[in-house]
């Protein structure tokens, strides 16, 4: 187990996360501007079912020719502002995706920088890779189709109050039918979740023997390995290919159940509104009017069903890209000043443990190098040599013991600083 104060050293904690990096992203006031011109959006968008009751109501059983001009000039004038305001929501999310992709992707790739090299090894080049396109998700959520979705989505509310005061019999058929959806949508992010974490481990194994080949080329050249490593090649495929399938197939079915339960809607809403004017409850052009307002309702529920994966993909992307963020990373700067050094380094009782490990790697070692003079390191195979020169160069944090420099904690130091004196040459030299 490692040493707590050695730890704490070395490492330091910043618990804000990746939301800090996302606020800084968001910067302020984009998020209200946003729900600002999705209100008068779907203010405007209640316009030309008011439009059309009016004509069916007013202007053709009166013969208002003059209100039917006024009407056209009012609607007409609503449909080229509704189509200013959404070309400016549409700029201030392109910029936004811009901005997210500027800021959140320097910010992990700075953090893997100073992330210490046992937790980089800990996982495979094909993990490290996935959290770049897990910010593709962010960028998505905040700037993509699902956004414009979510700001939308509270002013359906406006939709359906306007169906109840024009269309009053048809207030229960219209709670129906957001109830189902809402039902439909709960159903289908169940599935989602479990479906989106499938697939998404099937291709980081699938991805990681590519990276795997791709590291480990000349040991497959030179001793004919192409057999083995294809077998498992195609055997990570198929999982992937099959998570991937089976994903599409639960989205798909979902899609067309949410086709089918607007059409149901739709269905519903004439055959209620029919028997309300029957029984002179409402008219005609409330009945036409309810049945276009049925569809801005039904419209953005159907979306929200299906990009259901898409929310949960999001919140598991955000939730590993939390926990990197919130993980320990080497410290930018020492707590004291490095000074130029004699070159004399000591190990005082070094045990190291390799996480998840049963046995040390090392054990009880005491001993000291330098100043000056030219040392060799010599073991078998697997007996710590590579680690203890990883420890020695701060590399490795040591589970017992510690490593001093001219009788110095090197604990207490910055990787930045030490590299000035202490050099580490790994055995994998890459071109």
């Amino acid at each position: 187990m490692a040493n707590p104060d050695t730890t704490a050293a070395r490492l330091e904690t910043k618990p804000e996360g990746f939301g800090a990096v996302l606020r800084t992203a968001l910067g302020r006031g984009v998020v209200r501007r946003a729900l600002f011109l999705s209100f008068f959006i779907s203010v405007l968008g209640l316009v030309t079912p008011i439009f059309v009751l009016q004509v069916y109501d007013r202007v053709i059983f009166h013969a208002g020719l003059s209100t039917l001009y006024g009407l056209l000039v009012g609607v007409v004038l609503a449909a080229v502002f509704d189509y200013v305001l959404k070309q400016y929501r549409a700029r201030i999310y392109q910029s936004l995706g811009v901005r997210l992709d500027v800021v959140t992707t320097e910010a992990l790739f700075k953090r893997l920088l100073h992330l210490p090299l046992a937790e980089l090894e800990r996982q495979p080049a094909a993990h490290w890779q996935s959290l770049f396109r897990d910010l593709e998700m962010v960028r998505v959520r905040f700037a993509g189709p699902i956004a414009l979705l979510l700001v939308d989505l509270p002013f359906v509310l406006l939709s359906v109050a306007l169906i109840l005061v024009i269309a009053a019999p048809l207030g229960w058929v219209i709670a129906v039918i957001v109830l189902a959806f809402l039902l439909l949508a709960w159903a289908s992010s169940r599935k989602a979740k479990a479906r989106a974490g499938e697939e998404k481990q099937a291709q980081l194994s699938r991805d990681g023997q590519v990276t795997e080949f791709a590291s480990a080329r000349q040991v497959v050249k030179a001793q004919v390995l192409d057999e083995a490593v294809t077998t498992r090649w195609r055997e990570a495929q198929h999982q992937s290919i099959e998570a991937t399938l089976q994903r599409s197939v639960s989205t798909d079915r979902y899609r067309d159940l949410g086709q089918m339960l607007a059409q149901g809607a739709t269905i519903l809403m004439v055959t209620v509104g029919a028997l309300a004017i029957l029984n002179q409850e409402m008219t005609m052009g409330a009945l036409i009017a309810a049945n276009m307002l049925s569809g801005r309702v039904t419209g953005p529920l159907n979306m929200l069903v299906g990009q259901w994966r898409t929310l949960v993909a999001y919140r598991q992307a955000r939730a590993r890209l939390d926990a990197l963020f919130q993980s320990p990373i080497e410290k930018s700067g020492g707590s004291v000043p490095l000074a130029e050094s004699k070159g004399e380094l000591e190990i005082q009782h070094l045990q190291f443990r390799y996480p998840g490990a049963v046995n040390d790697v090392l054990v009880a070692l005491n001993g000291r190098v330098g100043p000056g003079g030219l040392h060799g390191l010599v073991g078998p195979n697997g007996s710590g040599k590579t680690t203890l020169l990883k420890i020695l160069a701060a590399l490795y944090e040591p589970s017992e013991g510690r490593v001093l420099l001219d009788g110095a904690d090197v604990a207490q130091f910055a990787r930045r600083d030490l590299a000035q004196w202490i050099g580490y040459l790994p055995q994998a030299v890459q071109p």
